[in-house]
């Protein structure tokens, strides 16, 4: 933001920090400080800066183009003050002019140490805002570190686009952005930078290390939010995947896809990381929720109903293989009947009689097993919490079905990535639409708060249960939940009794369910007091504004 501090150092933070923080002096004895980045300038409106050597590659640059301002150019170094040792002082030095030649000054030398960059002379330059802002341009740079303050919408466009201009000498130039914010957990006040991050990305779209384009700080990393700063514990992760995002820059620009055609819709996508891992779906590209797809099972106040479970190769060789048996077992019995009538001496008649017992004992065994299995497939299919998509795909219908949103759950589009994180929107809505449901999709999935109204879900308790129970169940016989887990109706299905038994009317269809309680009424208090805080996904939830 300066060139040089100019007030002293509070007393309170005297010794503490030095007195030319923040400057862009003290950023230039740093990175002098750095073997890596000793050929370093600094420009300002006031100096250029550097080390001796630096100092006089430029000179000999300038000598190309102005050989009479070169000539009356020379490195020197501040006066000292009162009893300082020279030798203790860093190595920054001064480009002076004698007063010889043409003006030396900012309109004179900016130019030149521009060109001077762009040919390779030095690789890194410590400039003020105030300078190196509107107007400058510099197509070669390809990164910027963002050691100012400002937040403002016109200042943040400067100082990223300073990057960002389009090289047509390498037209595959990748630029990276960089921004030093600084944490103290132990503060009240430490999360200022933080929040000056935040203000500095929002309305902002980047390429995420997944390649969606997302607006804010979680385009740097998935795992920030603007609500509070990562944990000192988090921060050393941070900085490595940093370092190697920004190492790989064929990755970067493969990420942006230049050229490729794009929709230019914005929405507002949840994005869910479950601690179950029976909740993620494990795939990697977007999916879409077919309208027509049910459930496998879903417990219902009246007991389980198999929706959508089919048998397995198993149980359908199990119930040819019995059906078979028992065809052969009444050929069996005919044959030994025809026998008895024949020769009259009964042989055959007990033979055969004795293979149809045999061939029905078989026939009950076989079925009954593949019964058993079915069971406790159904019983297994019960007892996983419904997906996260099933919710979703509840919550579309019920806003499309309110007149809330153009689209019910056809329209979804539902995003995993290895990790087992959802990325959920609705996919060809307005904003205000996909804002609408991402707001309450995150309620839905979230601790319950201060609802209006709660909604029950059916669940059974794990028990053992006997092979009888099993097989009937496989035949049909229902098998009462004997418990619930009640969940959150958001605030956008809320607010009258039709739009909240329209969801439960969805929330059954997709995840089963019975009706809403208000929860001023006796039995929803008595739910919300012994809820309340409870959190029936154990998920973590972020709301993103995404551009495709």
């Amino acid at each position: 933001d300066h060139e040089r501090a100019a007030a002293t150092v509070p007393l309170t933070l005297d010794g503490v920090i030095s007195p030319q923080a923040g400057s862009a002096h003290a950023a230039m004895r740093a990175l002098l400080a750095a073997p890596e980045s000793g050929d370093a300038l600094l420009v300002t409106g006031a100096s250029v800066a550097g080390s001796r050597e630096t100092l006089g590659r430029l000179v000999d640059h300038i000598r190309r183009s102005e050989p009479r301002l070169a000539a009356a150019l020379h490195p020197t170094q501040e006066p000292l003050p009162d009893g300082a040792d020279r030798a203790a002082c860093d190595d920054l030095w001064f480009l002076a002019s004698r007063g010889e030649g043409p003006a030396w000054s900012s309109r004179v030398w900016v130019p030149l140490v521009t060109r001077f960059f762009e040919s390779g002379g030095t690789r890194i330059l410590v400039g003020t805002r105030g300078l190196l802002g509107e107007g400058w341009d510099a197509r070669r740079i390809t990164g910027v570190v963002d050691l100012t303050t400002v937040t403002t919408t016109t200042s943040v466009v400067q100082t990223r686009g300073r990057a960002l201009r389009v090289d047509p000498a390498h037209p595959d130039k990748v630029a990276v952005n960089w921004t030093v914010v600084t944490v103290a957990a132990d503060h009240p006040r430490g999360d200022h930078d933080w929040q000056r991050l935040v203000r500095k990305h929002q309305g902002f779209f980047g390429a995420a290390d997944d390649g969606a384009i997302v607006d804010g700080v979680a385009h740097i990393d998935p795992a920030f939010s603007p609500y509070q700063p990562p944990t000192p514990a988090e921060i050393p992760e941070i900085n490595t995947r940093a370092l190697l995002r920004a190492a790989d820059r064929d990755r970067i620009r493969a990420r942006w896809q230049v050229g490729a055609p794009y929709d230019d819709e914005v929405t507002r996508t949840v994005r869910l990381v479950p601690a179950r891992a029976s909740q993620a779906a494990g795939a990697a590209q977007p999916l879409r929720v077919d309208p027509e797809a049910t459930p496998a099972v879903l417990v219902r106040p009246g007991g389980l109903e198999v929706v959508n479970l089919p048998s397995t190769r198993g149980e359908r060789i199990a119930s040819r293989g019995s059906a078979a048996l028992a065809v052969v077992g009444v050929l069996a019995a005919v044959w030994g009947l025809a026998s008895a009538v024949v020769d009259g001496t009964g042989a055959g008649w007990a033979t055969g009689i004795g293979t149809a017992l045999a061939c029905a004992l078989g026939a009950f065994a076989w079925s009954t097993a593949a019964r058993v299995a079915s069971g406790r497939r159904i019983l297994a299919a019960a007892g996983v919490p419904p997906s996260l998509a099933r919710v979703a795909a509840a919550l579309a219908d019920a806003l499309h079905g309110t007149g809330r949103s153009s689209l019910g759950a056809e329209a979804l589009e539902i995003e995993v990535d290895p990790a087992g994180a959802y990325r959920i929107r609705l996919a060809g809505v307005p904003e205000g639409e996909s804002a609408l449901f991402a707001d309450a999709l995150d309620e839905v999935v979230s601790p319950i708060a201060s609802p209006r109204y709660v909604l029950p879900r059916w669940v059974l308790t794990e028990r053992r249960r006997r092979w009888h129970e099993l097989a009937a169940l496989a035949r049909g016989r229902k098998v009462q939940p004997d418990g619930q887990v009640w969940h959150a109706v958001p605030t956008a299905l809320g607010a009258r009794r039709a739009d909240a038994d329209a969801f439960a009317d969805a929330w059954d269809r997709w995840v089963g369910g019975g009706r809403p309680e208000r929860t001023s009424s006796p039995t929803g208090a008595g739910v919300l007091a012994a809820q309340r805080g409870a959190d029936p996904f154990a998920v973590s939830s972020t709301i993103r504004r995404h551009w495709h």
